[in-house]
């Protein structure tokens, strides 16, 4: 249930994203490629998520394959692919943002992301794994998709965001002064603009306090428990302490 839950939140902001990034393409507004970036990696994600998803439904299900033990391929000709793809995506991503053409770097620089990204910590993975046998595939893969989720870190942002609205209503003026805000944000396409308008809000002390709060306690917290909750979870079943150390390394990349 938390895995399929983590997949529709996943697809819905990368939906949400692409949409916006489009219409900002298309409109000449703020930066479409960072939004078009957002969008591709989340959905990236949701597609592995999905995958761990099925992987462990297959387990739900009692069909045999979801108990087959999975070994993680790694060879040392697996490095020099890893940096001969990622090193020219590097390259080429640098070329093309130094170019500032809006339409290029909305096509090419999502992909690019996702590749210098996961490749490494593929390569990673395998040398770390490299001759482990990591157990039932239904494991390797609920690990996997545990360290993905993000319903957590979410949920505590929409308590959050509701805290800060409900404090909002209750000040006098302030829905008004907010809408005006929007209004006037809606209607700029230069970000310094925007930071501008911004800027007294961002600069509060309760606004300060919360952002703080949440990015350097909650979110932490959240992601540092769930990096060795899985492997918790399974413990029992782990064979070798070389699998457990394993499972917590993809539990951690993930």
């Amino acid at each position: 249930m938390t895995l399929g839950l983590s997949v529709a939140l996943l697809l819905a902001l990368a939906t949400i994203m692409g949409i916006a990034s489009l219409l900002d393409l298309i409109n000449d507004r703020a930066n479409p490629a960072t939004e078009m970036i957002n969008a591709v990696v989340f959905g990236f994600e949701a597609l592995l998520v999905a995958a761990c998803a099925w992987f462990v439904l297959q387990k739900m299900l009692k069909r045999a394959q979801a108990d087959l033990p999975i070994h993680f391929p790694f060879s040392g000709a697996y490095v020099f692919a890893v940096f001969a793809v990622v090193i020219p995506a590097l390259i080429v991503g640098g070329l093309v943002a130094s170019r500032e053409i809006p339409f290029l770097s909305w096509v090419v620089l999502p992909l690019l992301t996702v590749i210098v990204i996961a490749l490494p910590v593929w390569l990673l993975l395998g040398i770390g794994g490299r001759g482990v046998e990591l157990g039932a595939r239904w494991r390797f893969f609920g690990v996997l998709g545990l360290g993905l989720t993000l319903v957590l870190e979410l949920i505590v942002l929409v308590i959050v965001l509701i805290v800060a609205l409900a404090f909002v209503a209750v000040q006098p003026g302030s829905v008004n002064e907010l809408l005006n805000l929007s209004a006037l944000i809606q209607a700029q396409t230069n970000e310094d603009m925007i930071l501008q308008l911004l800027a007294p809000y961002l600069v509060k002390p309760g606004v300060v306090v919360t952002m703080l709060v949440y990015v350097a306690v909650f979110v932490p917290l959240i992601e540092e428990a769930c990096k060795p909750l899985a492997v918790w979870l399974f413990a029992k079943s782990v064979e070798t302490p070389a699998q457990g150390y394993v499972l917590g390394l993809l539990s951690g990349a993930a």
